[in-house]
């Protein structure tokens, strides 16, 4: 697909081959001011504030495209991060989940390759404790022996800058739909009041049906409160086996906060 940088920037960042002109790997990105920035692809790299960088390229819109295109709310940080196909959509909500993350960005730069090539990553973030990673988003189905190529060559440069890098795929139905439907509650307003939480977590010493956690954090029916409990198992406050589709009948135990 024929893509274009967002924003206005020098030509000079836009011409394609820059990284075989400099004789090395660099980085390209825009910061939040709109400003456009490049600098070399080695260890220096982790002090660039990749995680505020703004949307570096979006997909031209035409008729009846194949792919999904939206924004994410991401919990963790309270914003919205663009995504541009549904795979993406579920790599964000995944991580949105699963990490520790206190800085995202979404198609945050491109690598411009020493032999002339380029590669626009999907996903930069940093964890709580300083941690900076590196994602590309892609289905198994659809990593050809091309891209396959590029994400050798990106996991190498990362090894090089000190980044953790990761191909992300398709998630397994269940998980996918379990954390579609919790994802629904990960607004701060579905937080039940702390002495709603603590009985929740009291009653969980042993494990229990989701629908008796429920009935005791209700004054009614368990529906007048199961979205204290959807939210307590999306922070993951409270755990469940997300691999198998959840149900009243679901066992839930203690979990921990990520």
């Amino acid at each position: 697909m024929d893509m274009s940088p967002v924003g206005r920037k020098p030509r000079s960042l836009r011409e394609p081959g820059l990284g075989a002109t400099f004789g090395r790997d660099m980085l390209q990105w825009i910061d939040g001011e709109g400003a456009a920035h490049m600098a070399p692809a080695d260890s220096r790299a982790t002090g660039l504030g990749l995680h505020k960088a703004v949307v570096y390229r979006q997909g031209i819109k035409y008729p009846h495209r194949r792919n999904y295109e939206g924004y994410y709310w991401f919990s963790r940080t309270a914003q919205h991060l663009w995504y541009e196909s549904l795979t993406e959509y579920s790599a964000l909500m995944w991580l949105d989940f699963s990490k520790a993350i206190v800085g995202i960005s979404t198609q945050p730069l491109r690598i411009l390759f020493a032999d002339g090539r380029s590669h626009y990553p999907d996903i930069f973030t940093v964890l709580r404790d300083g941690t900076q990673a590196l994602y590309d988003v892609r289905p198994q189905s659809l990593i050809d022996d091309k891209a396959a190529a590029t994400f050798a060559k990106t996991a190498d440069l990362c090894q090089r800058i000190g980044w953790p890098y990761q191909v992300l795929g398709e998630l397994d139905l269940p998980m996918r739909h379990n954390l579609e439907w919790l994802a629904a509650y990960r607004h701060p307003r579905y937080r039940p009041p702390p002495d709603v939480r603590e009985t929740a977590l009291d009653y969980l010493s042993e494990p229990a049906p989701l629908i008796d956690v429920a009935r005791v954090v209700s004054s009614g029916p368990p529906a007048f409160s199961i979205h204290f409990v959807y939210h307590l198992l999306w922070t993951r406050e409270i755990h469940a086996d997300l691999a198998r589709p959840l149900s009243w009948n679901t066992s839930l135990e203690r979990g921990y906060h990520v």
